[in-house]
């Protein structure tokens, strides 16, 4: 029903949010922010992603398939909310994936890298 990818300002150019955009997919692009803690810039993809998620694919959604492309443990709780929910989550995971993420999918697909 639905296909978001989610960038960090500087990882994407404009004409490939087109692309994206062509074949189906919604790009978000999200700012950096400075943390007060460290005095440096982080990305706020995993925290918009997150909160994009559990707004729009609550209990009350008629999505019953939830795909997450991340090797990252970060959104291990993301998964299990979708689990408490009613999803089915399935995993494209790239490269090391964390245990803690493997643990609360229905499914994992080990997608190859280059390196």
């Amino acid at each position: 029903k639905a296909a978001f990818a989610f960038f960090p300002l500087h990882y994407v150019a404009e004409s490939e949010l087109g692309d994206l955009d062509e074949a189906g997919f919604v790009g978000i692009v999200c700012p950096r922010r400075e943390t007060w803690k460290e005095q440096k810039e982080k990305d706020t993809v995993d925290a918009r992603m997150t909160a994009f998620a559990r707004r729009f694919f609550d209990e009350d959604s008629d999505v019953t398939d939830i795909v997450l492309v991340t090797n990252d443990g970060d959104f291990a709780p993301l998964a299990t909310f979708f689990h408490l929910c009613g999803k089915r989550v399935t995993l494209f995971g790239l490269g090391d994936i964390s245990s803690a993420l493997v643990k609360v999918v229905d499914e994992v697909i080990t997608t190859p890298t280059k390196e």
